[in-house]
């Protein structure tokens, strides 16, 4: 009994970084843990009335969420991953509104007295 004390306690002295560093990278994790307190707790509560509530259907309900959330997980690390180009032609395509305006932004450039015009969105950088 006491070697087992000794080991849990070397146990969490060892898993105590790597899990607040991964609490700290998904911080969904911590809600999804309180969620899991509440329904356990209610689940005592309502056994301390007298009414039984099966443990299937809330191992069931905790694995869902679990599965939920890890699917969750993997798709923000994919899309921190992977970030998309929003309105940039594809690979070995032309925008057409691209070269429309600045094949017409080239014919007033040779006009005599040619002053680009500004507006509002020039303080932006769209590009």
């Amino acid at each position: 009994m006491f070697a087992a004390v000794i080991v849990s306690i070397m146990v969490m002295l060892f898993a105590a970084q790597p899990l607040a560093r991964f609490i700290d990278r998904n911080p969904t994790i911590v809600m999804l843990a309180l969620s899991f307190l509440l329904v356990i707790g209610m689940t005592l509560i309502a056994e301390g009335f007298g009414s039984h509530v099966p443990k299937a259907y809330i191992y069931t309900a905790m694995a869902f969420s679990a599965f939920v959330e890890s699917v969750n997980m993997l798709s923000r690390r994919r899309a921190k991953a992977k970030p998309v180009a929003i309105d940039e032609p594809r690979h070995g395509e032309r925008s057409y509104e691209n070269e429309r305006h600045r094949h017409d932004d080239e014919r007033r450039r040779d006009k005599p007295g040619y002053k680009k015009k500004r507006s509002i969105f020039d303080m932006f950088d769209f590009d």
